[in-house]
């Protein structure tokens, strides 16, 4: 607890665990304490990674403009220092508030963006999220 990089870094594991457990507002909660915390001690990645899951956490909990206000700017950020690393998990969450905004066309090419980097990167970690959003998109009517 004394390494003010721990915390904000275990927190994007705890986000992602209440994100998977159907928990979005335990999600939201540590990605914003990990954010603050980042953000306070100018800790670059796990602000970026915080900001991230923090939008994942709106677009869960429905407020999918107010992720998308988070998330575009970052990603923006994110792809141009190349932290690709969750890149897959990010554009799902992306592809997740544009269709719940109706816009079915962004949502799709932002989950293809996330399948062209990830192959030329080799990143297959979040495929899964990459399927459930594309499901999702499917069955929009």
């Amino acid at each position: 607890r004394n390494d003010p990089q721990s915390e904000p870094f275990l927190t994007i594991f705890e986000c992602e665990l209440h994100l998977v457990l159907g928990d979005p507002a335990q999600a939201l909660a540590a990605a914003q304490r990990g954010l603050a915390i980042a953000t306070e001690h100018g800790i670059a990645s796990e602000q970026l990674w915080n900001a991230m899951y923090t939008g994942g956490a709106l677009a869960a909990l429905g407020k999918p403009q107010e992720a998308l206000a988070l998330m575009r700017p970052t990603l923006a950020v994110i792809e141009a220092v190349g932290l690709w690393v969750c890149i897959l998990q990010w554009c799902s969450y992306m592809a997740d508030a544009l269709r719940q905004l109706g816009e079915l066309t962004a949502a799709a090419a932002e989950l293809e963006r996330a399948v062209v980097i990830a192959e030329r990167r080799g990143y297959f970690d979040f495929v899964p999220l990459v399927w459930i959003e594309a499901a999702k998109l499917l069955a929009h009517p």
